[in-house]
């Protein structure tokens, strides 16, 4: 995907997202920042239980570790949208980013995120955290208003867990 240009799969995301989420006003406003360049869409892939809990309420925080800096970090904002999938799936789900948190680690940084997120994120066993424990950088946002959606099948093939689909300040054509 190349940020910042309405592709054809990236048109097609936003006209379905509109299609099953428009109707509620909160998320009618919210897809036309997208298209008026006001917020971006990302895509994020999500392993289960992580996905279903994200779509059923359960996790209230979606957290991104990484050795290096990558998306989200710095490029996710409060208020834009995320749609969500399973990896070599289709479109499942989507939400709203509340308020973004980005962090360079410490290892008494993880620790204190751990305390804090771990029931949030959905990541109360040791070995979530284990395998986060090289990490430098970590991104957290606060989940807002996720709903599942009828799958869209949406061409994807890097390994990357986090892409961001269109850029703010681009207007997009109305699909």
């Amino acid at each position: 995907m190349t940020t910042g240009t309405a592709t054809a799969p990236v048109s097609r995301l936003i006209s379905h997202l509109g299609a099953c989420l428009g109707p509620e006003a909160a998320w009618a406003a919210a897809l036309d920042k997208i298209t008026q360049g006001e917020a971006a869409l990302h895509l994020a892939v999500l392993t289960e239980p992580f996905l279903g809990w994200l779509l059923d309420g359960t996790k209230t925080v979606e957290s991104r570790f990484a050795k290096v800096r990558c998306a989200p970090w710095g490029v996710l904002a409060e208020g834009d949208i995320i749609a969500v999938k399973r990896p070599g799936a289709g479109i499942t789900g989507a939400f709203r980013a509340g308020p973004v948190s980005s962090y360079r680690l410490t290892p008494r940084l993880v620790a204190e995120l751990r305390e804090r997120y771990a029931a949030a994120i959905g990541a109360v066993d040791d070995e979530f955290w284990q395998q986060r424990a090289g990490c430098g950088y970590a991104t957290l946002v606060q989940v807002e208003s996720a709903r599942p959606v009828p799958a869209l099948p949406f061409p994807k093939k890097d390994r990357r867990g986090w892409v961001r689909l269109t850029d703010p300040g681009a207007m997009l054509p109305l699909p």
